[in-house]
């Protein structure tokens, strides 16, 4: 993605200027995020920002059709983005670039010479800072207090965030949660923070087959 410090343009910007501008903060913001998918899967909230991204280059260019002007070419579509081993990093790295290129099309707005696109630019502007990044804000936390967990047990960023399928990875979130908040665990903090969720995902759905059981027996007798 572009870098953290936004760009002041100089002056007034032309109308077909302001909407270039505003596709290449896209396109630079979708070489990001497709070579995220590409190396760590469908891990939220890459994907759905990805969607949004494709979503306003769309807009991007109806509005260019609108006026008549050509649409650019992507200069990021040769040249991939590059990215960290690490998720908490690549969170950042997203949160740090959605809440620039929201400065960015702000301004962008504020110099832009006319022809109706003031009030276009502003909503690119308002998604990124009100939805996209505060996404990114949440993941990076959970990304932080997994890797905090983990390093307890001596084990690295780059593989604090293992999949462990959808119940332990869920279990694996909570338990990143409330470890972080002070007293949360109680007697079974040192138990539950050196317990590998995988295993407390077996424990889990054991102890609810065990509940479900006991129910529908105690049910059955009670018809009995």
């Amino acid at each position: 993605m572009r870098g953290p410090e936004p760009a002041m343009p100089r002056g007034r910007v032309g109308t077909h200027e302001a909407l270039w501008r505003a596709i290449r903060e896209e396109y630079a913001s979708r070489a990001f995020h497709t070579r995220i998918v590409a190396a760590f899967g469908a891990r939220q909230p890459f994907p759905t920002a990805l969607k949004d991204c494709e979503r306003r280059i769309r807009q991007c260019v109806v509005q260019l059709e609108r006026l008549g002007a050509v649409c650019p070419l992507d200069p990021f579509a040769q040249k991939p983005a590059l990215i960290s081993s690490s998720w908490s990093e690549n969170c950042g790295r997203a949160l740090r670039g959605e809440a620039a290129k929201a400065a960015r099309l702000r301004m962008l707005a504020a110099a832009v010479d006319g022809s109706g696109v003031e009030g276009f630019l502003k909503r690119l502007s308002d998604e990124a800072l009100e939805k996209t990044a505060p996404a990114f804000q949440r993941a990076l936390a959970d990304a932080v207090s997994r890797e905090r967990m983990h390093a307890a047990k001596g084990v690295p960023p780059e593989a604090a965030h293992i999949r462990h399928g959808p119940l332990g990875d869920f279990l694996e979130q909570a338990f990143s949660l409330l470890s972080s908040q002070h007293g949360a665990f109680g007697a079974l903090g040192p138990l539950v923070r050196n317990t590998e969720p995988a295993l407390l995902g077996g424990i889990a759905a054991g102890a609810a087959t065990v509940y479900f059981t006991r129910q529908k027996l105690g049910r059955k007798r009670k018809e009995e």
